[in-house]
């Protein structure tokens, strides 16, 4: 066991942090397991139960642990990793992981343009769209809330059981010959608003990321404008980057 230095500039409440965080990444603590309770590592450790509990909340926020009333302290899944290099498909990048991606179908409706919407599609004041807001869930966890507009006049007679039967990529492809070959995505940290929070299933306040993305066909029509937020506890997004 690892002890912590007194002397050190370090907090103790940091170190001890350190300490559990290597645990679980080096999978000694697994996803799912129960750590220790507070009273355990304040005698493992010699320390007072403020500094273990300070070293735990971090790692809550940090989204490597989960507290569950009545229960214990357990270790979370990591984080999904996403790779930005190419075009991004949530239902592939999760069964690529060897995860059960799931859409479910919260809307589905024919609406009048708004600003934003008529800006990101090339639209003109009084167009429709088709409005499509699904949760985006893997292995039956909440990922993400996306809501998605297309332009009306390219997929008139789309239905909700379309929707509930095939990815939306896949619908466009073979019943409308739309290939997305181009995406822009934007990204911006956000704090969860109290309607994403019930759909998240997060509590408010939560740490998230607003992602907008803008996507092409093969003539660099826009096509698509999705909107999602993402739990910043379950994911994360890089790119990697080369020097020329």
């Amino acid at each position: 066991m690892k002890k912590l230095q007194l002397d050190s500039k370090m907090p103790l409440y940091a170190q001890l942090k350190d300490i559990l965080k290597k645990q679980i990444t080096e999978q000694v603590w697994k996803p799912g397991d129960t750590i220790p309770p507070e009273s355990v590592l304040v005698k493992e450790y010699s320390v007072s139960r403020s500094t273990v509990r300070q070293a735990i909340n971090e790692l809550v926020q940090e989204g490597f642990l989960t507290r569950q009333r009545g229960r214990g302290t357990f270790v979370k899944q990591p984080k999904l990793e996403v790779g930005l290099q190419k075009l991004y498909s949530f239902t592939e990048d999760i069964s690529a992981k060897g995860m059960r991606p799931e859409s479910r179908l919260l809307e589905f409706d024919i609406v009048v343009a708004k600003q934003d919407v008529i800006k990101a599609l090339n639209l003109n004041e009084g167009d429709l769209v088709c409005k499509i807001v699904r949760l985006r869930l893997a292995n039956d966890e909440i990922i993400m809330v996306e809501t998605t507009y297309l332009p009306f006049d390219i997929c008139s007679n789309l239905t909700k059981e379309d929707l509930e039967s095939a990815p939306l990529y896949s619908i466009l492809e073979e019943k409308y010959n739309i290939s997305i070959e181009r995406a822009i995505d934007y990204f911006e940290p956000v704090i969860v608003d109290s309607l994403n929070s019930s759909l998240l299933d997060v509590p408010k306040g939560s740490a998230a990321l607003y992602l907008v993305r803008i996507g092409s066909d093969q003539q660099g029509t826009p096509i698509e404008l999705s909107q999602s937020y993402v739990r910043g506890d379950r994911s994360r997004y890089y790119v990697e980057l080369i020097k020329q």
